[in-house]
């Protein structure tokens, strides 16, 4: 078995202009990755399961100041999931096969407001049940080798996208 776990946090204090510093001008962000995988020997190949998921939060602000008229903030979080199953086995000295299932699902939410020179705004809210898609793909592939200098193969690809459909 097999993993990965990646973990940052900063807050970061901006610039308003060259030499100087922003009043409570700033951004703050955070992201997690991690993921956990796994192979299975075969008599004549291998089976590989892998799972990942990563989670982003971003917040931003900027007050107004001298030389900025406006009032900036804008929020966003986002997760994404991966998982895939696939194997790969030897059908001969000249054959092998590698055919797998994956599945990718992603949701983010978001929101941003201003009061500038040109009034106040508010973006339409974007919330997280509004946008989830998943990717569900099936494939496989044949690979000859060994044919004297020559190689071929072929293959072929399903994808299901929950908002573009299939092909």
């Amino acid at each position: 078995m097999n993993g990965i776990f990646t973990y940052n946090k900063n807050k970061v204090d901006l610039d308003n202009g060259s030499f100087k510093d922003g009043l409570n001008y700033f951004t703050n962000n955070e992201n997690l990755l991690w993921g956990l995988g796994t192979t299975y020997d075969l008599a004549k190949g291998k089976l590989h399961l892998n799972y990942s998921n990563n989670v982003t939060k971003r917040y931003y602000q900027q007050d107004k100041a001298i030389n900025s008229p406006s009032y900036v903030r804008g929020h966003y979080e986002g997760n994404s999931d991966f998982v895939e199953l696939y194997g790969n086995t030897s059908l001969s000295e000249q054959l092998d096969l590698i055919a797998g299932i994956e599945n990718r699902s992603q949701n983010m939410s978001s929101d941003y407001y201003t009061d500038g020179v040109y009034g106040p705004y508010t973006s339409p809210s974007i919330e997280s049940g509004k946008t989830n898609t998943s990717l569900f793909s099936a494939y496989a592939s044949m690979s000859a080798k060994k044919l004297g200098i020559f190689g071929a193969e072929l293959g072929g690809r399903y994808n299901n996208h929950s908002v573009y459909g299939s092909n």
